[in-house]
């Protein structure tokens, strides 16, 4: 009996293994003949995708750099991202702090808000902060309209994540500060931020 429940597992797991690379093999193809044909000529790629290339040509790739002005692109990219996390993860912690350490009728209110703002996609409010934002306020083709974007958008998760962080952080550290003289922006930057 127990020889049949091993070969069973033995072969549950077989079938496992052969379903998965299957589907290894059927996600990891396309993206294999993207990568081989990226190296072709238009002709070379009309007249058999699926073949190895004659001659390997950059020249598509130095096409789409400079055609899509790459250089440019990537730095706006990174500016925008380390700008907008290090901005929203501060206010995000400070926010959160302030909901987590304050017992205010409002703060319940305030968190339900946030916790809403995560649900509507970003799909559903994007024309509307382009038209007010672009149109209206002329911030159109702006890095900085961009930025203020993601950060306002990138609010919401971290303030719940630093929430929940900050709740089990115990209030007596909170206490130990106020008695040795630290105010509660001291406290924050000094103690519960760094934590």
């Amino acid at each position: 009996m127990k020889g049949y429940a091993k070969n069973k597992g033995k072969t549950s797991s077989a079938v496992v293994f052969l379903i998965v690379l299957c589907l290894a093999i059927l996600f990891v193809v396309p993206f294999f003949l993207v990568i081989l044909n990226s190296f072709k000529t238009s002709s070379d790629f009309a007249a058999n995708p699926f073949s190895f290339p004659d001659i390997v040509m950059l020249g598509n790739y130095i096409k789409a750099f400079q055609t899509m002005n790459f250089a440019n692109s990537f730095k706006n990219s990174l500016l925008i991202c380390v700008v907008a996390t290090v901005v929203s993860a501060t206010l995000s912690a400070m926010n959160a702090y302030v909901l987590s350490r304050k017992k205010w009728k409002i703060n319940r209110m305030i968190f339900m808000i946030l916790v809403a703002a995560m649900v509507i996609p970003f799909q559903v409010i994007m024309i509307p902060l382009v038209k007010i934002y672009g149109n209206m306020l002329g911030f159109a083709n702006n890095i900085w309209m961009v930025t203020y974007i993601d950060i306002g958008l990138n609010i919401p998760f971290p303030t719940f994540l630093y929430c929940g962080f900050i709740g089990g952080i115990p209030e007596e550290l909170d206490e130990a500060a106020l008695i040795d003289g630290a105010s509660p922006e001291k406290t924050f930057f000094q103690i519960i931020f760094p934590l």
